[in-house]
């Protein structure tokens, strides 16, 4: 969470610099949205019959750098 002045209505450096950092420091720079349909696709297939109860994520290797998100 950012906490600034009341009077500043817009975002500073320090707002979006950790935020940047974390993009920054990812493997693969951005997931498409055909990174995300085809795990849906594999999740709804017979290969993954077996999985189940699972939070899959798909973040181009972030949470390798900062497991607990941009600010942690």
């Amino acid at each position: 969470m950012v906490f600034r002045p009341d009077d500043l209505e817009e975002p500073t450096l320090d707002d979006v610099l950790p935020a940047f950092t974390y993009f920054q420091a990812m493997p693969i720079p951005y997931v498409e949205p055909e990174d995300v349909a085809n795990l849906a696709l594999f999740l709804a297939g017979e290969e993954a019959r077996y999985i189940t109860g699972q939070q899959i994520r798909v973040d181009a290797g972030a949470l390798i750098k900062f497991p607990n998100g941009p600010t942690g």
